[in-house]
């Protein structure tokens, strides 16, 4: 265990370095693809968030958020649409419910976990 953590540790600023490459790069697509879109929490700021994570809200209807499901997954990306807390629910976050109920849009949240084994190249957006 120790020499695992010392190995990852050995390479910590090189992946990281590479991974908000990535997340930026995804911003930017998301941005040009949804322009509505909303980052929930910092994000979208570099500075003030986790460098392996976007957390947005995506102005898809219902009935098209699983073909956009079904085309990031033949991509290779993984999308989330739920949180921890409503693992198994399928009536996902009820503070997302809350608040798109109060904006009147459609809106589902999904989230990107980033990580050495997506690379950039593989994306076509």
């Amino acid at each position: 265990m120790a020499k695992a953590l010392e190995v990852a540790y050995a390479h910590l600023d090189q992946e990281q370095a590479e991974i908000t490459q990535l997340k930026t790069y995804f911003i930017q697509r998301l941005k040009a693809l949804f322009p509505d879109l909303q980052f929930n929490g910092f994000s979208e700021d570099l500075a003030q968030s986790t460098y392996t994570l976007i957390n947005v809200q995506l102005p898809v209807p219902k009935d098209k958020i699983a073909l956009l499901d079904f085309h990031l997954d033949l991509k290779g990306v993984a999308c989330s649409k739920g949180s921890a807390c409503q693992s198994g629910s399928s009536s996902g976050s009820h503070v997302i419910r809350a608040y798109t109920r109060e904006k009147k849009v459609l809106i589902r949240l999904c989230v990107f976990l980033f990580h050495m084994s997506t690379p950039q190249k593989r994306w076509t957006m």
